[in-house]
């Protein structure tokens, strides 16, 4: 595994010295009273909703936060390990809105489309964790949307399950019904069984429900992405630095208050920040500073020691189209070098991640392979070099029927939607383009995907919670 370094040391040491200064002086507002009244408790300064935070608290619950953890699924032989590994996880979208047919139409979400991506989740060998709200649900009720979208993240599949920030109420509810479908009362209190992804509200606050996000989860130690999201030169300075140094300090805030609540809780340094498109104030995802400032996150976290998360294959391309695939991959392979810990908005995505394709889920999953693959390195020991069967064969042999090109033709990366087989052969099977296949794929695997993995009776448990009975 190889990684690019974009900070140096010293980069790296400013912006966290800069951010304790703003922390301190400026301070950053908390718009809900018991995250005030508990960072007062530990040494903060209150000033109405802003609270100023001293350096020495920061420091104090930087050492609390673990380097890794382990989100536990029920099936144990699925339990994705956050920090510490020589890979990235893959998670789940959270908040595309729209549904891109394949003849080119879009419409809304809906909860159906949401079981078609998490039966297609759990299926996939690149996605580790499912829930969190991949797609919108526009035919559901919106106080018990976020409720459904976790009992059906749980009835198919056994992969760990993402909960969504939400009101108060919802919250505990989601955190209820995780709970139940464990079927062990008292488990949130005993591992990490799901987590939250939330965003600071920039510049320098945080609102109610994120407030309240944080400390929830912190009570009972589940994980929460911080996951700042200022546009640069809208709602964060124009530069790449000064925007990441914004979402340090955001981070930094949010990182006391969920080790205020609950010393030891998995906390994840992550970004959806955007350099936005200052032609007309809007949000962009795939231009070359986005990229960078993924790469910001990934090496700032790493400076704090705790697990990092960016934007996947995110694009604003708004078809499965030659934009969609070389935007998609600069930004993955990218995050990925740069040492980012997991991905999300990922697959896919599509319009500046307001929209999902179906075709692109699937192209997608092989870009993840693509990558994975690349940021794996080279071996380059002694045993690999095969000097000896090179002297063997000599000048003009050829190596393809050797015990070792046997044994390795298996375990060779291939593709699974791109074309590798000569034009004829294209031509006979229906000279079908990526896209075209990536549908067949789909279809194919949604006809095949069990329909419930939950206990019976912890299924009816869940759905009577949710309809109040």
């Amino acid at each position: 595994m190889f990684h690019i370094p974009l900070i140096s040391p010293e980069s790296r040491e400013m912006i966290h010295e800069k951010s304790l200064q703003l922390l301190e002086k400026t301070g950053v507002a908390f718009n809900h009273s018991p995250a005030l009244e508990l960072l007062k408790q530990h040494g903060a300064a209150i000033d109405g909703s802003i609270a100023r935070i001293p350096a020495a608290l920061v420091e104090k619950c930087i050492g609390t936060c673990p380097a890794s953890f382990t989100l536990a699924a029920r099936n144990r032989e699925k339990d994705a390990v956050f920090g510490g590994r020589e890979d990235f996880l893959v998670l789940p979208n959270l908040g595309p809105v729209f549904i891109q047919e394949s003849g080119g139409e879009k419409r809304r979400g809906t909860m159906a489309d949401y079981i078609n991506i998490t039966r297609l989740s759990h299926a996939s060998p690149v996605v580790d964790v499912v829930g969190s709200c991949p797609i919108d649900t526009a035919d559901m009720d919106a106080d018990t949307k976020f409720l459904h979208m976790i009992h059906q993240s749980c009835r198919l599949s056994d992969k760990p399950v993402m909960c969504c920030t939400a009101t108060p109420d919802v919250t505990d509810r989601q955190l209820c019904l995780i709970e139940m479908a464990f079927g062990r009362p008292g488990i949130l209190k005993e591992k990490t069984i799901t987590g939250t992804s939330l965003s600071p509200l920039s510049p320098l606050a945080y609102a109610e429900d994120a407030a309240y996000a944080v400390m929830a989860y912190a009570r009972c130690r589940q994980m929460i992405i911080i996951a700042g999201a200022p546009m640069s030169g809208i709602s964060a300075p124009v530069s790449i630095a000064g925007t990441a140094l914004m979402i340090n300090t955001e981070f930094l805030a949010g990182m006391v208050l969920a080790q205020c609540a609950g010393p030891g809780t998995p906390v994840v340094y992550a970004t959806t920040a955007s350099a936005g498109n200052l032609q007309n104030a809007s949000y962009v995802t795939s231009v070359p500073e986005t990229t960078l400032l993924n790469c910001f996150a990934a090496q700032m976290g790493g400076y704090y020691n705790v697990p990092t998360r960016s934007v996947g294959a995110a694009t604003d391309a708004k078809t499965t189209d030659m934009q969609a695939g070389y935007e998609a991959m600069q930004t993955l392979l990218m995050a990925r070098l740069s040492g980012i810990d997991a991905v999300y908005e990922t697959l896919g995505t599509l319009d500046a991640l307001m929209t999902v394709s179906y075709e692109k889920f699937m192209i997608d999953q092989e870009l993840i392979s693509r990558v994975r693959r690349i940021a794996g390195g080279v071996d380059a020991s002694m045993e690999q070099l095969f000097h000896q069967e090179i002297e063997a064969v000599g000048i003009g042999g050829n190596f393809l029927t050797l015990p070792s090109t046997f044994s390795a033709c298996r375990s060779r990366w291939t593709p699974t939607v791109s074309d590798w087989w000569p034009h004829a052969k294209w031509v006979e099977d229906g000279a079908r383009d990526v896209v075209q296949k990536a549908a067949v794929q789909y279809r194919e695997i949604l006809d095949q995907e069990p329909e419930n993995f939950l206990d019976p009776g912890i299924d009816r448990e869940m759905l009577d919670f949710i309809q109040g009975d």
